[in-house]
């Protein structure tokens, strides 16, 4: 059964405005204790006195930041309870959508985008390092307990992972791809044999 469920939310939204008021009645109803943080991306290329007038509207009860993105779309996320995801989508539409058309925009083309992520992903995620922990060749040597000649033809090898970059003329690879390799690397002691 397909999910309906959003592009109905999107459509009645600007088919059948609501003031603000209304908005955080209708959604008073199902909002419960799982914070969530919701981004909602609109077609309507807002004024600066838009966006003012929309940060108004959603910053005390929902921490909004109001913004227009590079291409001039109007971008707003919030904070705010919810039971479910479906039930975060849902009321992230209806309060953005009403403050939109609060604020003077009247466009029916709609909503381009929405977002909805766990308050504890977003912690997740701002704790998760940008860069990966990088080895070098020396490294990979420590870590396969071989000399620095065999990690360096170690890294020649088809099947090693990929060099993310290069460092005093070095090459340098992500940390978990070289540790998932040595996972599944045959190491063979002693010389191979001489093929007669």
């Amino acid at each position: 059964m397909k999910d309906n469920t959003r592009n109905h939310c999107v459509s009645q939204s600007f088919r059948t405005p609501f003031p603000l008021s209304e908005a955080r009645e209708r959604v008073s109803a199902i909002m419960s204790s799982t914070e969530w943080v919701a981004r909602v991306d609109l077609v309507d290329e807002p004024t600066d006195e838009n966006i003012s007038a929309i940060h108004e509207h959603l910053q005390t009860e929902y921490g909004a930041s109001v913004g227009a993105d590079p291409g001039g779309r109007l971008s707003v996320t919030i904070g705010l309870s919810a039971g479910t995801v479906r039930a975060a989508v849902e009321i992230a539409l209806k309060v953005v959508t009403a403050a939109a058309v609060d604020s003077g925009l009247r466009s029916r083309r709609g909503v381009v985008g929405v977002e909805v992520v766990s308050s504890d992903e977003i912690h997740r995620r701002i704790d998760e390092p940008l860069v990966p922990d990088l080895v070098g060749v020396s490294d990979i040597a420590r870590m396969f307990g071989v000399s620095q000649q065999r990690a360096s033809q170690l890294v020649q090898r088809e099947d090693f992972p990929p060099e993310v970059g290069h460092i005093s003329a070095s090459p340098i690879f992500v940390r978990s791809q070289v540790e998932a390799f040595s996972d599944r690397w045959e190491r063979r002691s002693g010389r191979p044999k001489k093929s007669a």
